[in-house]
């Protein structure tokens, strides 16, 4: 289920939407990175829940339906102010932290789950785009340490 020395979790199955166990929608295993910070409690959630237990269960201990789960996020998201923001935004989110924190187009696929590296650069570009002066400022950066630049690299 999880790897904590790793710092990332497996996702082999998910719910559809009358909360039903069902494949991924990719029908494949993916591992997910998930910052130190949440780890613990992510580790603890799991021994709780037991071989094939649900790391997040619903009210009663069992998985989650949509109604149960549009109840509780409309809760969440009028507590917080924002009641525009639908799940699949975190997912987004995830993505955004991901190509933020400086991770590649193929590992960002993996993560999401994505056929194809073209698929994510479709749905991500713009936000790519955004970070074309840290690449010049980390390239410079690498010009300026590095003592012979010239013919460094084969074609």
């Amino acid at each position: 289920m999880s790897n904590p020395v790793r710092s990332r979790i497996r996702i082999a199955r998910d719910l559809d939407a009358e909360g039903r166990e069902d494949y991924t929608k990719s029908r494949r295993t993916r591992w997910v990175p998930v910052p130190a910070l949440l780890l613990p409690d992510l580790v603890k959630a799991a021994a709780r829940s037991g071989s094939g237990g649900y790391i997040f269960p619903g009210p009663t201990g069992t998985r989650w339906t949509s109604a149960m789960w549009r109840r509780r996020w409309a809760r969440a998201r009028t507590a917080t102010g924002y009641p525009d923001f639908d799940t699949h935004e975190l997912r987004h989110t995830a993505a955004l932290w991901a190509i933020a924190s400086g991770a590649d187009v193929k590992l960002v696929q993996r993560m999401l789950g994505h056929a194809s590296a073209a698929m994510t650069l479709d749905t991500y570009a713009e936000l790519m785009e955004d970070r074309m002066g840290d690449v010049a400022d980390r390239m410079g950066a690498m010009l300026a340490g590095a003592p012979n630049t010239r013919g460094t690299h084969s074609r």
